[in-house]
């Protein structure tokens, strides 16, 4: 073996989402010499049976179980033990010719598709913007997880968020939309182009947005100062320094006489007129009737909330709104209130996040100077949680990103790790850069290279110093590229 790297030692508890519950006690990488990488993986298991913990996501199916003489063999099925098992990945193997190189990988570390000349961009859902070199100039192409050139027209910039639409820069600087197969979905004759939402994209051109549908077509023509993505069937749109609301035919659904407004959550929106604020109930708009500076829904109440500011960023989620309070002193005057209008977290906050699965994270600054800001999670109560004052990143798969900062000894640090909702620490600080999870694996950076990771913390794909993974896409067809030695042109 080249070598021999072991982490993992400290203890860790390991919370899958299925209740499986475990501690890892340690994990060793070693890369031989013979083209394969071993994973070696101990667990000391808590109260289950072999069949439950082989349903465990990572390969946990070698699991063997002490012998111990005071735990009858019936019971021991039961009560758990300790286990382990190996993971055994290639190492692809890149051409020895110096320059840059881009391939496909998949689960266990062979190659899906061969090793190119050139570099990969990823993008999001599986696609790549792929370069080529040669002759001291480059051509890139957009391909998809299996190598497959999807478009290879020549463009400026290209961009994803679900790897369905990609909106395009031509070299004429013009936006459109193409699909995954590369087909055009928006013509290239935009300045701006949005992604769809309920059927419905955001186009612009001088300055002037619309809307067109899946199509291509202009349903809403180009006429707003600007415009929202759609959100349960209203988009926001601002017309003449004004702000409201229209349906999915350009219709007008609540009147453009807003200061302020916000994109319809969870069936309700905050509008703001002349500095006063209001509720705007989704299931009311047909009765919605302006009175002067008054907005009444159908039931003839007024829903005022006194005292708010900076208004951009109030919208509902989990079923409450953060707002800034102008009634409250000093810098920590963030907190959250109901559909009602009504504070039902007291100001308190320097700043805060949205709730998200029933949490929000918070910071508050210290009353003097010299004090220490406070991190930490509330739930949708107030109620304190738990501290992180390093840093830490939203609930996602049913783990946090933590950072933490310096080691318990006091030494320098600097590493990521992941905690449970109920703020257990699963997987501990061992990463130096590490992801969100999403559809339940993430990437992380040790030193000696990157693979991705699931929930518990076990490794999908080998551990590869001088490759990088896309931390977005199906671990089972992953990008990858790699230099060797200097590049030619």
């Amino acid at each position: 073996m080249s070598r021999m790297i072991a982490f993992f030692c400290l203890a860790a508890l390991l919370a899958a989402p299925n209740a499986l519950h475990g501690k890892l006690l340690a994990l060793t990488i070693s890369s031989p010499d013979d083209g394969k990488m071993e994973i070696k993986y101990s667990y000391d298991l808590d109260f289950f049976s072999i069949e439950d913990i082989r349903k465990l996501p990572g390969g946990l199916d070698r699991a063997e179980f002490i012998e111990s003489s005071d735990i009858p063999p019936e019971a021991r099925r039961l009560w758990g033990g300790l286990g382990g098992g190996t993971r055994v990945f290639e190492v692809p193997r890149p051409p020895e010719k110096p320059g840059w190189y881009w391939a496909v990988m998949g689960r266990d570390g062979t190659l899906e598709a061969p090793f190119r000349q050139g570099s990969i961009q990823p993008l999001p859902g599986g696609l790549g913007i792929a370069a080529a070199w040669g002759g001291g100039s480059s051509a890139a192409s957009i391909v998809d997880n299996t190598g497959r050139v999807i478009y290879s027209e020549e463009f400026l910039t290209a961009t994803s968020l679900n790897g369905e639409e990609i909106i395009i820069t031509d070299r004429k600087h013009r936006q459109g939309m193409i699909d995954r197969n590369g087909a055009t979905v928006i013509p290239f004759r935009y300045d701006t182009v949005g992604y769809f939402r309920e059927d419905r994209a955001v186009v612009g051109n001088g300055g002037k947005f619309g809307y067109v549908d899946r199509a291509g077509a202009e349903v809403i023509a180009p006429q707003y100062e600007w415009a929202a993505a759609f959100h349960e069937g209203l988009a926001l749109v601002k017309l003449n320094g004004k702000f409201g609301y229209i349906d999915r035919n350009g219709q007008i659904a609540v009147p453009i006489v807003y200061d302020g407004a916000g994109s319809f959550c969870e069936g309700f929106a905050i509008v703001e007129e002349a500095g006063r604020f209001q509720i705007i109930r989704r299931d009311d708009l047909s009765a919605v009737a302006v009175k002067g500076q008054v907005v009444q829904n159908k039931h003839g109440d007024t829903r005022y909330i006194p005292g708010l500011e900076n208004f951009e960023f109030y919208y509902f989620s989990d079923g409450l709104a953060l707002v800034k309070s102008s009634e409250h002193r000093g810098d920590n005057n963030h907190g959250f209130i109901d559909t009602s209008g009504k504070f039902v977290i007291a100001p308190q906050y320097f700043g805060a996040r949205p709730f998200r699965q029933g949490l929000s994270r918070v910071v508050v600054l210290p009353d003097v100077l010299g004090g220490e800001t406070q991190m930490y999670y509330i739930d949708r109560e107030g109620k304190r949680l738990f501290d992180f004052s390093d840093g830490s990143g939203d609930l996602s798969d049913g783990r946090i990103l933590v950072a933490r900062n310096l080691g318990a000894d006091g030494a320098y640090l600097n590493k990521f790790g992941y905690m449970t909702a109920a703020g257990e620490l699963v997987i501990p600080f061992i990463f130096d850069a590490a992801g969100e999870f999403h559809n339940g694996y993430t990437m992380v950076k040790l030193p000696e290279g990157q693979m991705m990771i699931d929930t518990n913390g076990l490794p999908l794909t080998p551990c590869l110093p001088s490759i990088i993974l896309n931390d977005d896409a199906d671990p089972d067809h992953l990008f990858i590229s790699v230099r060797i030695g200097e590049q030619e042109d």
